[in-house]
């Protein structure tokens, strides 16, 4: 059953307030013209790491076997170990990591094979566009792999035609798996470490940034090292980006709109965060995502608006509360593990999919 502190909501309503009467300071860092998020797998290996099915379908294999392992380790002590059997036939598992692709430059690991075989990265982009790059793989060797846009090519069964990969149409995930999954009649293994995905540098705002009354458009990737609060008919409106924050944020008489960006909450592994859309505040997505290692929560209170269009909330455990006189409306919109409509809430769910929903 899906529950919300009452406590906890009352403490981003308060903090919220409470902002209101002091001034705002922001401290911006130098910026840098890329970032590098590397990625090893000996603490905490597997978080963003999950067995997905082909598709839209759920696996029904439970022969694959996702782990960290000293046999997969390219560097350090431990690596991630797939592995999985081949010619399963009913929704056999993938590999699927959870990692905001918005803007990336370069996608690259160390990977392995038990058997000789051509692994597929298969990736979609937020007009229903599936791309995908093939690596040969040797039996028993490690090679090193360095992905860019450009070697990615859209797969001719995809529902969208594209030439080419536009970096900034992607949202969070990729999928990767055997080429001979289904045809193959031996089982197999594969081996990834040291991955490492570049992307164009955020501008990093220190501490809490508070917008009061004030109207801001961000149009170049971000990072806020605190909460994020808009109060008194603030607007923020992201335009063609991504904006990391590393508390929460909390929308308040005020307007939250982002148009083809990508929103990711930046949290250590026993934490969750929240967007507090409080009375009478405004959240619109159009063809954006919202995405967290850990899962996070919408909640929107008595005379809020979410609206999405044509966007995502890519992470496992993404749960939404429309409380009584909240207005909610998806429209062409997915991932939603868990929404949770209160009595007297406006909800409208237009050709959306994959929302799993609680009254």
């Amino acid at each position: 059953m899906f529950s919300i502190k009452t406590t906890a909501c009352w403490k981003l309503m308060l903090a919220s307030v409470l902002c209101c009467l002091l001034p705002t300071h922001v401290l911006y860092a130098a910026p840098k013209k890329t970032e590098r998020q590397h990625i090893t797998f000996e603490k905490k290996a597997l978080q963003g790491w999950f067995l997905v099915g082909f598709g839209r379908a759920e696996t029904k294999d439970r022969t694959a076997k996702l782990s960290q392992s000293t046999r997969a380790a390219k560097v350090g002590k431990k690596g991630l170990l797939f592995s999985y059997k081949r010619g399963v036939k009913k929704a056999p598992a993938v590999l699927y990591h959870q990692l905001l692709l918005r803007d990336f430059q370069s996608l690259r690991f160390w990977i392995k094979a038990k058997r000789k075989t051509t692994w597929t990265i298969s990736l979609t982009d937020l007009d229903g566009a599936v791309f995908f790059a093939l690596l040969k793989l040797p039996a028993k060797r490690w090679k090193k792999i360095h992905l860019r846009p450009r070697d990615f090519r859209c797969s001719k069964d995809s529902p969208v035609q594209k030439k080419k990969l536009d970096p900034r149409r992607l949202t969070t995930g990729y999928k990767g798996f055997d080429q001979a999954l289904l045809s193959g009649r031996k089982s197999n293994a594969i081996a990834i470490d040291q991955l490492e995905i570049t992307r164009p540098a955020v501008i990093v705002i220190n501490g809490d940034l508070l917008l009061n009354q004030q109207t801001k458009v961000f149009d170049r990737p971000t990072r806020i090292k605190g909460n994020l609060m808009l109060v008194r008919d603030a607007k923020l409106e992201l335009r063609s980006t991504r904006l990391e924050v590393e508390g929460n944020i909390v929308i308040t008489r005020s307007q939250l709109k982002a148009y083809n960006s990508a929103i990711q909450f930046l949290q250590k592994p026993w934490q969750r965060r929240r967007l507090a859309i409080l009375p009478a505040g405004y959240v619109s997505l159009d063809q954006s995502t919202i995405s967290a290692k850990e899962g996070f929560d919408i909640i929107a209170h008595s005379t809020a608006t979410l609206r999405l269009k044509k966007s995502q909330l890519r992470t496992k455990g993404a749960r939404v509360l429309i409380h009584k006189n909240a207005t909610c409306v998806l429209r062409r919109s997915s991932h939603i593990d868990q929404l949770v409509i209160r009595q007297g809430a406006r909800v409208r769910l237009i050709d959306s999919h994959h929302i799993g929903i609680s009254l």
